[in-house]
């Protein structure tokens, strides 16, 4: 048991894609703390399950899962047990020393934030406090979005973020062509910003969604701006699957589609095995046949052979892709 928290305490998350080190041996002063602070954990812990037993959402269970989130932002049991505190002080507490509180728990979740900017849990806590600040005509809604823009100016991609961000542009009447705009900015920062493309692509609708030549004129001018992120990194896939999305949001003119044509074949010319490049081209040819072109047909049959040659990590797709072709 002992050893199990500790490891939550000297690391409470794993951050993607970065492994694990073995740690390096404590001196004795840093045992000693690290001691008191498995002391003070486990007492909280012993706190927090007494009080939920008993069914007191009281201050000094609300306290003690401060101090185990402090050390363990997803300990879900115990962001449960605050809310369940907070929920008791509504009917407890008078309206001053409530409102005093839900801004010091924007404090403390703004704090675990930093610490775990990936937890399910933190967010989820932030966004419920923001709604009872709304009703109490107390959100502050344009700091919301400012730390928004600062968390994503630290971490791009951050999709937690990006979907809380949704949530405080809503409730803080923001306009959408500001955002819209906050996504063009994020996305010219970084063509590989996946998340801002997505963002973009669910306001394109909103924006546009109503009027079908406002909608494919802003998808002309959408894919202008796919295409520099294609020449900019060809084997980024960002790009092409907003491509694709792009290609499927309404049908195409054959002169789009055409168009769309010549630009990837202008890529292949300078990168003649982008791996997305022949994909699209593919997918681009099987959409402009509608697998009744024998020429076209074929040339889609050729290049998925070359695909499986280029990334046979997946080759069993493309062996898929080719059987459903002959059918």
């Amino acid at each position: 048991y002992q050893r199990r928290v500790r490891g939550q305490l000297i690391e409470a998350r794993m951050n993607h894609g970065v492994k694990r080190g073995a740690g390096k041996a404590l001196s004795s002063q840093e045992q000693k703390e690290l001691d008191e602070k498995i002391a003070i954990y486990r007492s909280s812990i012993s706190t927090l399950n007494n009080k939920k037993a008993e069914k007191q959402f009281d201050l000094e269970g609300f306290e003690a899962t401060a101090r185990l989130l402090e050390h363990n932002t997803d300990y879900f049991t115990a962001w449960n047990f605050r809310r369940e505190c907070l929920l008791s002080f509504f009917k407890t507490m008078d309206q001053a020393k409530l409102e005093e509180i839900l801004k010091k728990e924007l404090t403390f979740t703004e704090k675990r934030i930093g610490q775990n900017p990936k937890s399910y849990w933190v967010w989820h806590h932030r966004k419920l406090l923001m709604e009872w600040l709304d009703e109490r005509k107390i959100a502050d809604w344009k700091r919301e979005l400012y730390l928004c823009t600062k968390l994503l100016g630290l971490d791009e991609r951050n999709f937690h973020c990006w979907g809380y961000r949704r949530f405080v542009a809503a409730k803080g009447n923001v306009k959408l062509e500001d955002e819209f705009d906050f996504t063009t900015k994020k996305v010219e920062e970084n063509f590989s910003n996946y998340s801002a493309w997505h963002q973009r692509s669910l306001m394109l609708l909103q924006l546009h969604g109503k009027d079908d030549a406002a909608l494919r004129a802003a998808i002309d001018k959408e894919l202008e701006l796919v295409h520099n992120a294609f020449f900019t990194n060809p084997e980024d896939q960002s790009g092409w699957i907003y491509l694709r999305w792009l290609l499927g949001v309404v049908k195409p003119t054959e002169e789009v589609l055409k168009r769309e044509l010549q630009v990837i074949n202008d890529l292949l010319d300078l990168e003649k095995n982008s791996k997305w490049a022949k994909l699209s081209k593919a997918f681009l040819l099987e959409k402009m046949s509608n697998r009744t072109d024998v020429t076209m047909m074929s040339e889609v049959k050729s290049l998925v052979n070359q695909l499986k040659e280029l990334d046979p990590t997946h080759v069993n797709y493309y062996s898929d892709w080719l059987s459903n072709l002959s059918n």
